[in-house]
């Protein structure tokens, strides 16, 4: 899916305030895409433009701009998107062996004095499950198949059934480890959260961080496949416009969708007591997803984890070096 950076930015930039910045950090992200020498940084380009182009706000696509133009060359631009790549789609992306630990410092600075406001709220990290509340909330069903959970009420013997997963849109390991400011192994998840609120997203790390990540409004009830899909930025939710908790459902390959009771489909409730999925939360994710598959940062992180399980150790000859940077980036104190 990954695609080379449209030459034109849409016409909704135009209403921006900061279009004109914009504009010009677009036309330097074009020309290091055009530059790249290596896949790597090929990645690192597209991720920041496809961020300008797909970003979850208005304010994220300003932020990105405002970090590109005070890159003072290359190297700068390609460092912020491998920050973009390790503290916003890693967060996303559920990686099978390579998992950031929370120890990292990030190569951009701009958010440094919210990483440190951040810091300050208390996170217990005790898991909660929250999975029978949504169950009950979505009637025992997985949101996208309609299937319902084996091991639960159903209607009759021809019920379709699965085992479902309690699948959370913003993962619990983001706050991992995170707690007082003079605990270093709390930067990798005060960095996302840090990009979250320079995004424009000033709440959400409030709501979220220690016990708020287990609230109702950040898990959805989905199938085993659907839970993978959506766990590895291949299955996401678009909101329908006009249209109160209406979603498209929306797939890198349409075979994923087979399963699919009906698309766009609508979340509805029963008891109001029981919020539905964040609307907000899926945006964001949903923006992560497109930004992760056009630019090709899903396939790039999946090909090097594979590779880094493949050698088991690393080549003498320095072939192996960027695999070994990659597995080390988030432990790295600069």
């Amino acid at each position: 899916m990954a695609q080379p950076l449209p030459q034109d930015l849409p016409e909704i930039f135009n209403a921006s305030v900061k279009s004109l910045e914009i504009k010009l950090a677009y036309s330097k992200v074009l020309e290091i895409e055009q530059d790249a020498n290596s896949e790597q940084d090929l990645v690192r380009a597209r991720v920041i433009g496809y961020l300008i182009r797909e970003g979850p706000s208005m304010r994220a696509s300003e932020y990105v701009a405002e970090e590109v133009i005070s890159c003072e060359n290359r190297e700068q631009l390609y460092k912020i998107g491998e920050m973009f790549i390790h503290h916003f789609i890693r967060a996303f992306k559920r990686i099978r062996r390579y998992v950031p630990t929370p120890s990292c410092n990030s190569s951009c600075s701009s958010f440094e004095p919210e990483k440190e406001q951040i810091r300050d709220i208390p996170c217990k990290n005790l898991f909660r499950n929250a999975k029978e509340t949504a169950l009950l909330r979505d009637g025992n069903q997985c949101l996208v198949t309609g299937r319902y959970d084996f091991e639960k009420e159903y209607p009759n013997k021809r019920t379709r059934l699965t085992h479902t997963k309690c699948t959370y849109i913003f993962p619990p390991s983001i706050n991992m480890n995170i707690s007082g400011a003079n605990d270093n192994k709390c930067e990798y998840g005060t960095s996302f959260w840090a990009i979250m609120k320079c995004f424009g997203y000033e709440d959400i790390p409030k709501k979220l961080m220690g016990d708020g990540i287990h609230t109702l409004d950040n898990v959805m009830t989905l199938s085993l496949d659907m839970h993978a899909f959506f766990n590895s930025l291949f299955v996401w939710f678009e909101a329908v416009d006009g249209e109160e908790n209406m979603y498209n459902i929306v797939a890198v390959h349409p075979g994923c969708l087979h399963d699919c009771e009906a698309n766009p489909t609508t979340f509805t409730i029963q008891n109001p007591k029981y919020p539905l999925p964040n609307p907000e939360y899926l945006r964001i994710h949903a923006a992560c997803c497109r930004v992760a598959q056009l630019s090709g940062a899903t396939e790039y992180i999946e090909n090097t984890c594979n590779y880094l399980d493949d050698i088991g150790v690393m080549s003498q000859d320095g072939s192996s070096a960027h695999a070994l940077m990659f597995a080390l980036q988030p432990l790295a104190q600069k």
